[in-house]
C-alpha cells in the first residue's frame, strides 16, 4: 500500500502526516481486534518494520505538537499573550489550532466585534466551536448591554434565555411592538422563566397588552404542569372569580377528595371546569372508587364539551387498564366513541391480552389504524390470537376438554355501576356503541359494519403459521419469538462489511474526525464528542458506516454504535453489539452467578457502552447506576464507596452493576424477565406487575408492562441477549424465562372441582 511508505518530510504536508498516522492506527487495531474487544482500550504493539516508520515518525510529530498546544493554553490562561503567540505560531498546521483561537477569543470575548465573530464562524463552519463562541458572545453582548449588535446578529435556537435578551434588545432599540409580542410568547409557559426575562416582563406588564386573561391562562398552564408556587405567585394579577379558583385549585391538587362536595364548585359554573378536570385526574389515581361515583354528578352539573369529557374518560380508561382492573373495559369503550378515542386502542389491546380474552384482542386490533396494524407488534398478536381462537374452535368441534376461552365477545357494559343514579347517563351514552359492538360478535354482520377500505384486510388474511413465518425472518423481539414458536433458528441477518482503502482515506480526511481524535488524545472528551457528533451528522449514510468501523477499531464503542445505527451497515452486528470490557464482564458475571450475555445486553441497552453516560435523574456510567444504589451495594460488598464520580470508571461500574443484577435475579427466583424489569423500574414495581395468582406467558407479561419505557427496555434486552449469545458462541435463543412469569402469590391458587 503506497500510504505505508516511509515519510519524507519534503513530500508530505502536515495533513498527510496526520492521515498516515490515523491509517496506521486503524490498520494496527484491525490486527489486534481481540485485545481491543476484551479491554475496551486501544493496545499498541509492534508493527512489521515496513509499517513502523510512518507510525513512529508521525506519532513523534503529534506528541510534540500536543505538548505545545497544552503549554500554549496554559500561557493563555495565565494572561501571557506573548508566550501564547510564540507557541501558537508553531501550530498553525496542527489540527487543533482553531481551538487555540477559540480559547483566546473566549478569554477576551468582550473585545470581539461582529466582524470577528462572523470571520471565526466562516473559518470554522464545520466545527461546533463556531456555535460555542457565538453563544458566549451573545451572553457577553447582553452583559455589556450592546443591544444594537445583539439585534443585528441574533438567530433563535430555542434557548429562552437568549430569546429574552433578544426581545429586551428589541425594546431598547425602539422595536416596542415586536418586543412585547415576544414577551407574551415567552411569558405564557407553565414554568418559571429565566431571570434574564425579568426586565422585559416588568415593562410589558405595565402596558395594556398585559391583562387578567393572560394571567389566568398562565395559571392554568402552571397548574397543569404541577407548578403550584408559580400559580400562587400569579394570584396577584387575578381578580374574582379567577383568584378564588386559583386558591381552590391548589387546595384540590393537594386534597382531591374535596370533589366530594360538588356545591363548592357549582358556584363558579363552567369557570371551574379546568380545575375539575385536573382534580379528577388526581382523584382517579388516589381514590378510584370515589372518582367513579362522583364523575356522573359532575357530568350532569357542568357543561363539559366532548373534548373535555374525553380527557377524563381516557384517564379513567388508561389508569384502570394499567392496573389490570376488570372495570377498565367499560371505560375503554366509553372513551373510544369520544374525540381522540384512537389514543386508547393500545390500552384496550393490552388489557384484553392480560385478561387472556383473545376475541376481545381481535376486536381491539381491528380498530387499530392500518399503518400501525402492519407493525411487527400487532402482526404478532393478531397471529397469536388467531392461533388460540382456531385451536379452541377445533377442540370444541372435536368435543375435547380445553381451558376456558371466551366464545363470545363480552358486552362493553361488563361493569355497570350499581347506583340507580349512575345507570341512566352511562347506558344512554353507550347505547349506539353497545349496538355496534354487539353486531361485531355476529360474523354475518361484521363485514357490513366496516368501511369498504377494510376489504383489503379480509382479502389478505393469513393463517397464523404464515403470519408467524413472515415475522420469523426479521431480527426483532417479535421475529425471534415467532421463530421459537415455529421451532426455527433465529434469523440474526448479520452482514460484515469491509471498507476499501479509498473509503477509509476519505473519512479519515474529514477535519472533524481528525479533530475528534486529537481532542481525545489530550483528554478533552467533551469537545471531542461534539466534534465527532457534528461530523457524523453531516456525513452521508455510507460514510457514517465507515466512521463507525473506525470508531470501533479505535475502541470508541459508543460512537461506533450510534454512527452505525444511522448508517447503511445496520446489519453489522459485531459493530453494533460489541463485547468490550469482556474480561471485566466475564469475571464479575461469574462471581455473581449471572449470564454474561445478559450483562452485555443490559449495558448495551442502558448506555450503549458510554462509560460517561449521565441520565437526567442522576444515574451514572455504563450500567446507569444511581449513587444511592451504588452506596448500598458497596456497603453490602464490604468495599469503600468513593463517591458518585467513581461510577464513571467502567470496571467499578460493572462490578457494582453486576452485583445488583445478581441480587435482583435471586430476589425473583432466577427469572431474567422480572429481574430485567426490576433493574429499569425498580423491584417493587416489578413485583406489583407480576400476575397475582397464576403464572403468565412471558410474551403476554412483557406486552402488558404498564410503563412503556420498561416494556421496550425488556424487549430490547431479551432481543440483545440472543445476539450476544451468537457473539459468545452459545446457542442462539431467547431467555427461558419467556416461557412463564411466576405469580406473586402462587400459594393462594385454589382448585375448583
Amino acid at each position: 500500500m503506497t500510504f505505508l511508505r516511509p515519510i519524507n518530510k519534503h513530500l508530505f504536508t502536515r495533513a498527510d502526516v496526520m492521515l498516515l498516522f490515523l491509517m496506521a492506527v486503524f490498520l494496527n487495531s484491525m490486527f489486534l481486534k481481540p485485545a481491543i474487544a476484551s479491554t475496551g482500550q486501544i493496545i499498541s504493539t509492534p508493527l512489521p518494520l515496513n509499517q513502523l516508520t510512518p507510525t513512529i515518525t508521525t506519532n513523534a510529530i503529534l506528541q510534540s505538537e500536543r505538548k505545545l498546544f497544552i503549554e500554549a493554553r496554559k500561557r493563555l490562561s495565565r494572561g501571557d499573550l506573548n508566550g501564547y503567540r510564540a507557541l501558537s505560531a508553531k501550530l498553525t498546521d496542527y489540527p487543533l489550532y482553531p481551538y487555540l483561537e477559540f480559547f483566546k477569543h473566549k478569554r477576551y470575548i468582550s473585545k470581539l466585534s461582529l466582524d470577528d465573530i462572523e470571520s471565526f464562524s466562516q473559518n470554522n463552519a464545520d466545527s461546533p466551536i463556531s456555535y460555542r463562541l457565538y453563544n458566549a458572545w451573545l451572553a457577553s453582548l447582553a452583559k455589556s448591554k450592546r443591544w444594537r449588535d445583539y439585534v443585528a446578529t441574533y438567530e433563535s435556537n430555542g434557548n429562552s434565555k437568549y430569546d429574552c435578551y433578544y426581545y429586551w434588545a428589541m425594546f431598547k432599540e425602539g422595536y416596542t411592538k415586536k418586543a412585547f409580542l415576544g414577551a407574551e410568547k415567552l411569558w405564557l409557559v407553565g414554568k418559571s422563566q429565566e431571570k434574564a426575562c425579568d426586565p422585559l416582563f416588568e415593562v410589558w406588564k405595565k402596558t395594556d397588552a398585559f391583562d387578567e386573561d393572560i394571567a389566568w391562562r398562565r395559571t392554568q398552564l402552571a397548574m397543569q404542569n404541577r407548578k403550584l408556587q408559580l400559580a400562587k405567585y400569579l394570584e396577584r394579577f387575578l381578580s374574582e372569580p379567577e383568584k378564588s379558583l386559583s386558591k381552590e385549585w391548589r387546595k384540590l391538587y393537594r386534597a382531591p377528595k374535596r370533589l366530594a362536595k360538588i356545591t363548592r364548585y357549582q358556584q363558579w359554573g363552567n369557570h371551574a371546569k379546568p380545575l375539575l378536570i385536573s382534580g379528577f385526574k388526581r382523584l382517579i389515581r388516589k381514590e378510584m372508587g370515589l372518582a367513579i361515583n362522583l364523575w356522573p354528578q359532575y357530568e350532569r352539573s357542568f357543561d363539559f364539551t366532548d373534548k373535555e369529557s374525553a380527557e377524563v374518560y381516557q384517564y379513567f380508561a388508561k389508569i384502570l387498564a394499567l392496573r389490570f382492573d376488570d372495570k377498565a373495559e367499560y371505560w375503554l369503550n366509553q372513551a373510544l366513541v369520544l374525540p381522540g378515542g384512537e389514543e386508547i386502542i393500545d390500552y384496550g389491546i393490552r388489557h384484553a391480552l392480560r385478561s387472556h380474552d383473545w376475541k376481545r384482542v381481535k376486536r381491539w386490533l381491528a380498530m387499530t389504524p392500518q399503518a400501525e396494524r402492519g407493525s411487527n407488534q400487532w402482526r404478532y398478536w393478531e397471529a397469536k390470537s388467531d392461533q388460540v381462537i382456531g385451536e379452541f374452535a377445533l377442540n370444541n368441534t372435536l368435543n375435547r376438554k380445553s381451558p376456558s376461552i371466551p366464545t363470545t365477545i363480552p358486552l362493553p357494559l361488563s361493569y355497570i355501576p350499581t347506583s340507580p343514579a349512575l345507570e341512566y347517563p352511562f347506558q344512554n351514552l353507550l347505547k349506539p356503541h353497545s349496538d355496534f359492538i354487539h353486531n361485531l360478535t355476529l360474523p354475518d354482520n361484521t363485514r357490513t359494519l366496516l368501511p369498504h377500505i377494510t376489504d383489503s384486510l379480509f382479502q389478505s388474511l393469513q393463517t397464523p403459521v404464515a403470519a408467524l413465518s413472515g415475522l420469523s425472518q426479521e431480527r426483532s423481539f417479535y421475529g425471534f419469538i415467532s421463530s421459537e414458536l415455529l421451532n426455527k433458528p433465529l434469523q440474526l441477518n448479520h452482514q460484515r462489511s469491509t471498507p476499501s482503502n479509498d473509503q477509509i482515506t476519505r473519512v479519515l480526511s474529514t477535519p472533524g474526525i481528525v479533530r475528534a481524535w486529537e481532542l481525545y488524545q489530550i483528554k478533552e472528551d467533551t469537545y471531542a464528542r461534539s466534534e465527532w457528533n457534528l461530523a457524523i451528522t453531516r456525513m452521508p449514510a455510507e460514510d457514517r458506516g465507515i466512521a463507525a468501523q473506525l470508531a470501533d477499531q479505535w475502541g470508541w464503542h459508543h460512537h461506533a454504535i450510534m454512527a452505525a445505527a444511522r448508517s447503511d451497515i445496520r446489519d453489522n452486528l459485531k459493530l453494533r453489539f460489541p463485547t468490550a470490557y469482556q474480561n471485566t464482564v466475564t469475571s464479575n458475571a461469574s462471581k455473581n452467578g449471572i449470564a454474561k450475555d445478559w450483562v452485555f445486553s443490559l449495558i448495551r441497552q442502558e448506555s450503549a457502552f458510554s462509560y460517561q453516560a449521565k441520565s437526567p435523574v442522576g444515574a451514572l456510567g455504563m450500567m446507569q447506576i444511581m449513587p444511592a444504589t451504588a452506596k448500598q451495594i458497596s456497603k453490602n460488598m464490604g468495599i469503600r464507596y468513593k463517591g458518585k464520580y467513581s461510577l464513571l470508571q467502567p470496571e467499578k461500574n460493572i462490578q457494582l452493576g453486576t452485583r445488583y443484577m445478581g441480587q435482583l435475579l435471586k430476589r425473583f427466583q432466577g427469572n431474567t424477565i422480572l429481574a430485567t424489569a426490576a433493574y429499569n423500574a425498580g423491584p417493587t414495581r416489578a413485583k406489583r406487575w407480576q400476575p397475582k395468582h397464576t403464572p403468565m406467558a412471558g410474551d403476554i407479561w412483557i406486552e402488558t408492562i404498564p410503563y412503556k419505557e420498561t416494556r421496550n427496555y425488556v424487549k430490547n434486552v431479551m432481543t440483545y441477549q440472543a445476539i450476544y449469545r451468537s457473539h459468545l458462541g452459545q446457542d442462539i435463543k431467547l431467555a427461558k424465562s419467556l416461557i412463564s412469569v411466576p405469580a406473586r402469590y402462587p400459594q393462594l391458587v385454589r382448585t375448583i372441582n
